[in-house]
């Protein structure tokens, strides 16, 4: 009596697998982060027409992206440099060597210098972004991470990577603009981004990360919100053609070289009754500290004159 009562409940189970598997076949690849999963035969030819070429035992390339297997999943290390070009898919899950792994991870650099990449898109199964991801990408005009993915997302159409449980931007280029509610920008988000011309930060930015925009090279003025506390080391370093700066009156540290490499600064405006702390090393280029004119409060001249840093300013102006 109980060997046909099991058999029964196995065959239901079947049946509402097969059913299961049949619905998942049908779903949208974007709403679906293993709809487009790889599998390399032995021959190297791949079930998706992708160009496979080996590096060795545990790394290789499909199409112009560089993949490593670590242990139980597989990462993200690089990109063709040379050969790069359009749009940039990584695969969710891919099959090599009768092994079947999740693509979870995307090494710091990942993408650097791959300065044809026009659009990258980070699937579903990436639980690990790095950082400085694309340095010097110079024509990265698209960011999109695939709905589903538990860790990041890229809201609003940002064109930049946003983890979500903390809200920090991790990674943009040249088009991102950071949404509401985003509370730091994390260390090398846009370092090299040259062809970024001008960002907005909401009153929800807390903090700037070190290195946050390193090289931004086109940024001509910045304007800081109130509410961030903190800029991290050498956060705007090499921003060569910047000329303006406003400092808010939250703003309590200012990193070791936050602003060197900006040799034409002339103008620099902080809302601040009290000054910034300052770390001993020198925030400014020299020459800034004589051509450039410091703005502070009404009655703060004195207070500014006096503090560790912002005295070696020869020109400071109330306003």
């Amino acid at each position: 009596m109980v060997k046909p009562r099991i058999l029964t409940i196995v065959a239901f189970a079947m049946i509402t697998l097969l059913s299961l598997t049949s619905c998942v076949k049908d779903d949208d690849s974007y709403e679906n982060p293993f709809a487009d999963a790889v599998v390399i035969g032995e021959d190297g030819q791949t079930s998706n027409g992708s160009s496979f070429i080996s590096r060795g035992d545990r790394g290789f390339f499909l199409d112009s992206v560089l993949y490593e297997i670590y242990d139980a999943h597989i990462s993200v290390v690089g990109c063709g440099k040379q050969t790069s070009g359009g749009e940039v898919k990584i695969f969710p899950r891919i099959t090599y060597k009768k092994n079947t792994y999740d693509v979870a991870l995307i090494v710091d650099e990942a993408f650097k210098n791959c300065a044809n990449i026009t659009s990258v898109v980070i699937p579903a199964s990436v639980v690990i972004v790095g950082h400085n991801l694309f340095n010097d990408c110079l024509g990265l005009e698209r960011i999109v991470v695939e709905s589903g993915n538990t860790m990041y997302d890229s809201r609003d159409n940002c064109n930049a990577i946003i983890e979500t449980a903390t809200n920090k931007l991790m990674c943009g280029c040249k088009t991102s603009f950071i949404p509401d509610g985003v509370t730091s920008i994390e260390g090398y988000a846009f370092s090299g981004c040259t062809g970024l011309t001008s960002i907005e930060f909401p009153n929800s930015v807390t903090s700037i990360g070190d290195r946050a925009f390193w090289g931004c090279s086109s940024l001509r003025s910045i304007t800081i919100p109130e509410g961030v506390t903190q800029i991290g080391i050498a956060a705007f370093y090499g921003c060569s053609s910047l000329t303006s700066i406003t400092i808010p009156a939250s703003l309590a540290n200012v990193g070791n070289w936050s602003f060197e490499r900006c040799p034409n600064v002339t103008e620099i405006h902080c809302l601040g009754t009290m000054p910034p702390s300052r770390i001993d090393y020198t925030c400014f280029d020299y020459e800034v500290y004589s051509q450039a004119t410091l703005y502070v409060p009404q009655g703060c001249k004195k207070t500014y004159e006096n503090a560790s840093g912002w005295n070696e300013f020869r020109n400071i102006v109330e306003e």
